[in-house]
């Protein structure tokens, strides 16, 4: 909220229409900024607000601007936090239910008098009714019941990325604090952590809800994942125990993460990459583990499968990204049935595709690959490569596919059938390293 403008108080100045609203996803105390533009084109004004679920409307700055460019200038100000454009009826019931909510910060009425909000009234807006205002025809409540299995299962992948696409979801997390008043071990493994971040999560569900719900007001009109977000509030109202809500173990994370940064002797985290939203993927696979899950998902039960299947996704004309491709792996299976039976796989499958990313990186470490595997190994691989090839047909589509490319997608095809149909082991290594090279020009 803080601008580097003065703000206007009894400047006069009639009242204009709202041109435009904009308006961040809420934190994890639930503020979120919402940007008014109203005026003329040439002479726009900006009323700043600053609200917060439970307490209303915080603060109001109105910003005059002296040009189109100053407002685009201020608006760019406020990019780090991803405002999102809303239709104006959405953006006017964010801001009346933020008036039903608590006394508005003083400078209210001159900011609504500006840009034209004066006649808002207060409607309180809270839980299901906000399902109302996303969804008017009630599919998210009346969908059957295994579609709503289905798309949940489909947010437990989607909420582990949800920080990517909206860096805000980065601080969805508890006051670490609930774990030093619960006894944690700072030096345990974050998975251990979430534990005792649950009880937390627990008794702000009903902030939770409203934080996921006012996200997905947001993004309704701009992004997917709008659906899985009021998904996961729904379930924070029907389900028993915390755990069974995806985002929960987002949360959980989140906090462990913070637990072990927090500057007071902790050691950090080892999972954690310096300057990002680590994700802790917890110890590496123990013998038989992974394979063991593979087969819970329906996937062929062999880590030189899952190997080839990564690399056809990876090397494509039109590599398929992580989310999807993942959501793909455990399409076939039971696995998603078993929350942390799900979660563990992600982690392994994870652990593997950076090992596999840093070997694409490097031709000779292709070749070394190459000329390490070998029968049944060999095959296995290459039955993983052609699948990602069948079960993906958007990212080896055939116009972009050369000669080459042609030639040896049917030699491994014959591979996956017969490990020991393959004479040229170099031309298969050369192949991966020119399709890499490819892959990672920008212009490929």
């Amino acid at each position: 909220m803080a601008s580097k403008r003065k703000s206007s108080k009894g400047t006069g100045g009639a009242a204009t229409g709202t041109r435009r609203i904009l308006a961040t996803l809420p934190d994890a105390v639930g503020a979120q900024t919402v940007i008014v533009v109203a005026g003329s084109q040439s002479k726009p004004v900006l009323a700043l607000l600053l609200l917060k679920i439970g307490e209303g409307i915080k603060d109001a700055t109105v910003v005059p601007c002296h040009d189109r460019d100053d407002a685009a200038e201020i608006i760019q100000q406020h990019q780090p936090l991803s405002p999102q454009d809303l239709p104006l009826d959405l953006g006017r019931t964010l801001i009346v239910a933020a008036l039903s909510e608590g006394a508005p910060a003083p400078d209210w009425p001159e900011a609504a008098r500006r840009t034209g909000l004066d006649k808002l009234r207060r409607f309180p807006i809270a839980g299901r009714d906000w399902l109302g205002v996303l969804d008017p025809d009630g599919t998210i409540l009346t969908t059957a019941t295994q579609e709503r299995a289905d798309a949940a299962r489909t947010a437990l992948l989607a909420a582990a990325d949800w920080a990517e696409r909206h860096p805000i979801v980065g601080t969805w997390e508890e006051d670490p604090a609930c774990l030093i008043d619960a006894g944690a071990d700072p030096n345990a493994h974050r998975r251990e952590l979430y534990e005792y971040v649950y009880p937390a999560v627990e008794r702000n569900r009903p902030l939770w809800r409203e934080i996921l719900l006012r996200a997905a007001v947001v993004l309704r009109e701009k992004h997917d994942d709008w659906f899985g977000m009021a998904l996961n509030a729904a379930a924070f109202d029907e389900v028993t125990d915390v755990r069974d809500v995806p985002v929960a173990h987002v949360i959980a994370g989140y906090t462990a993460r913070s637990f072990h940064d927090t500057p007071d002797g902790r050691p950090a985290d080892p999972n954690d990459d310096a300057g990002g939203a680590a994700v802790d993927l917890g110890p590496p696979a123990a013998p038989g583990e992974l394979e063991r899950l593979l087969a819970q998902a329906g996937a062929e039960a062999d880590v030189m499968w899952l190997d080839g299947y990564m690399t056809a996704c990876e090397l494509a004309p039109e590599p398929t990204g992580y989310e999807t491709w993942v959501r793909d792996l455990l399409s076939g299976g039971d696995v998603l049935d078993d929350r942390e039976a799900a979660q563990r796989l992600l982690d392994l499958v994870v652990q593997r595709f950076e090992t596999l990313l840093e070997a694409l990186n490097d031709s000779q470490a292709i070749r070394d690959s190459v000329a390490d595997v070998a029968g049944a190994d060999l095959a296995a691989w290459a039955r993983g490569f052609t699948a990602a090839t069948r079960r993906l047909p958007g990212s080896w589509p055939a116009e972009r596919l050369r000669e080459t490319d042609r030639a040896w997608l049917d030699a491994l095809a014959g591979l996956g059938r017969d490990g020991t149909r393959i004479a040229e082991r170099d031309g298969l290594a050369a192949w991966l390293a020119e399709r890499a090279e490819i892959t990672a020009r920008p212009d490929a």
